[in-house]
């Protein structure tokens, strides 16, 4: 498979899709497609980023390679239910589980979210100015400052370093990894083609932004190396 993109053009790539009736063959795809059709393709977290947010955390290199259990306590929470049956179902370590499973970006930085983290804030202030962004009264403040900023679990927990949440409430409130979907450039053929841009965020400290990274799909596809397999579900409209 080949990956034209505005910079870097992969060759050798190879696309599996997760359904057990398709063929990771790139000459064998049991679906036809258009020009402007599209596919989800799941993108991993990066690995640098989980490392960095787990040491964060106090989740030191061994228990990061631990395998990780959730319990949920209430069952009509279906996300906790999710990840519960997930982790007993499929041997998966802490950081397996962060890279490949929650998202910690910006999608991540609910209100409630940044309620949690003002509950584990020592400093006064770091958990007054919390409190402050997910206020009714304070909401353009949140839509500026955490929202368009493009923040991350990491940024707002590098900011404000009095927050020390525990793994396991940090988890039950973290949103599911979405796959990434991408339009496809060419009619069906032995050839798959998916364009798409590079998408940088440069750091930017007084934005809050305390670090630079790419998007977290345009950063993965990135960087794929040639003959690496990646994988994708069919959309159920295959257009956007």
């Amino acid at each position: 498979f080949k990956l034209d993109k505005r910079y870097v053009e992969k060759e050798g790539l190879t696309a599996s899709n997760l359904e057990p009736s398709s063929s990771s063959s790139s000459s064998s795809l049991e679906f036809r497609y258009e020009p402007g059709a599209a596919i989800d393709i799941l993108c991993p977290n990066s690995r640098d980023e989980v490392d960095r947010l787990l040491q964060r955390l106090g989740v030191n290199e061994v228990h990061s390679s631990r395998r990780l259990l959730i319990h949920s306590l209430d069952e009509t929470k279906k996300v906790g239910q999710a990840y519960a049956k997930l982790c007993s179902a499929t041997p998966l370590s802490v950081r397996s589980f962060f890279q490949h499973c929650v998202d910690i970006r910006n999608g991540a930085l609910k209100k409630g979210f940044l309620r949690m983290l003002a509950h584990y804030c020592s400093s006064e202030t770091d958990r007054a100015r919390l409190l402050q962004l997910c206020s009714k009264e304070a909401s353009d403040q949140y839509q500026s400052v955490v929202k368009e900023a493009a923040l991350s679990v990491l940024d707002v927990l590098s900011v404000f370093e009095s927050c020390r949440p525990p793994l396991a409430h940090l988890i039950q409130l973290l949103p599911p990894l979405n796959a990434r979907p991408y339009s496809m450039c060419t009619s069906n053929s032995t050839h798959m083609q998916v364009v798409f841009n590079l998408v940088r965020f440069e750091r930017d400290e007084p934005a809050g932004r305390m670090y630079e990274r790419l998007g977290v799909g345009t950063g993965y596809l990135s960087g794929l190396a040639a003959g690496e397999v990646f994988f994708y579900l069919k959309r159920k409209f295959h257009t956007f």
